[in-house]
């Protein structure tokens, strides 16, 4: 069923990664696409495409891309989403490039930033094409969890946490970096307790393993 829906997803993902190959600007697959990608089920069929890069990438990116654009890269911001945002048509699929993404709930401010946090820690994805499969980049999962918590969609950060339970200590790593690196307050973090008590446990596994000599982290850091 997950390959069924990507499928018709492929041929769209190689006209991009045909258009931007030769911009250097980083972008990274997300949403519901990612999460297939990921191997997380989905009930429902992704809508559009989203990538994702940083707010200086935009340009460029827009420029490989602007004869499928159906609109310019403009100021958006909708409720507790700010972003650079612009839409395109490639092959019947709907694409959002998002860049600059920032999410805003009450005090927490949670701000993506693909070259330095998302692609050090994203999946490497293969669609087959001819003799050689295009490389994809995929936003990491410790990502889209933290969204789907933030924006309050159990539908999805549930099958993404059991999904991750399967390996979690190959995703403590991004989660960590993303906490550290942006302000996410309760009751967010409570929810992710509750999802991944086994985190804790990790926690204190690698604090019980490090040398002499090394700090520890603060009560702030994470996993929660």
């Amino acid at each position: 069923m997950i390959t069924e829906k990507l499928e018709r997803l492929y041929p769209a993902l190689r006209i991009i990664a045909e258009r931007l190959g030769p911009v250097k600007a980083l972008w990274l697959v997300g949403g519901s696409t990612g999460l297939l990608m990921h191997g997380v089920p989905l009930a429902a069929d992704p809508r559009d495409l989203d990538l994702y890069a940083d707010r200086e990438s935009v340009p460029a990116l827009h420029g490989a891309l602007r004869s499928y654009a159906t609109d310019v890269p403009h100021f958006s911001e909708t409720g507790m989403y700010v972003s650079n945002l612009s839409h395109y048509r490639i092959d019947g699929v709907k694409v959002e490039l998002v860049g600059g993404f920032e999410v805003r709930r009450d005090v927490s401010l949670y701000r993506v930033e693909t070259a330095q946090i998302m692609a050090p820690h994203s999946l490497e994805f293969l669609i087959p094409h001819e003799a050689d499969p295009i490389r994809i980049q995929v936003m990491p999962l410790a990502h889209e969890l933290l969204f789907n918590v933030l924006r309050e969609r159990p539908d999805r950060y549930e099958p993404i946490a059991a999904h991750m339970r399967h390996n979690l200590p190959a995703y403590l790593d991004a989660w960590t970096a993303l906490v550290r690196r942006n302000r996410i307050a309760e009751p967010f973090l409570g929810i992710v307790r509750g999802l991944l008590p086994e985190w804790a446990e990790e926690r204190s596994r690698r604090e019980n393993a490090k040398p002499l000599g090394m700090e520890k982290q603060g009560e702030g850091d994470a996993p929660p």
